[in-house]
């Protein structure tokens, strides 16, 4: 999938999702009950989220980065490991 795509895809399933849903269940009505529950770890992971999509985050402190390089590398030895039949 294309970086391009993945906006599209996000921005299409964001939209589709607030016309359909009960006003209770519309993506800030449910961001403001967790921000309630964790009032730190909320605000920190959106904050983090959109630090890492504007490029503030430098790459070596970037979590998306590390988890992104692990996912890969995963990926990586599991084709390594697997029967070339």
């Amino acid at each position: 999938m294309r970086g391009t795509h993945a906006w599209l895809l996000l921005v299409a399933a964001t939209t589709l999702y607030e016309l359909h849903a009960h006003p209770d269940e519309l993506l800030t009505a449910v961001c403001e009950r967790a921000r309630q529950h964790h009032p730190i770890l909320v605000p920190a992971a959106i904050i983090t989220t959109a630090a890492h999509l504007l490029g503030l985050i430098p790459t070596a402190i970037d979590p998306f980065h590390h988890a992104h390089r692990l996912v890969w590398r995963h990926r990586s030895a599991q084709e390594a490991t697997a029967p070339t039949t």
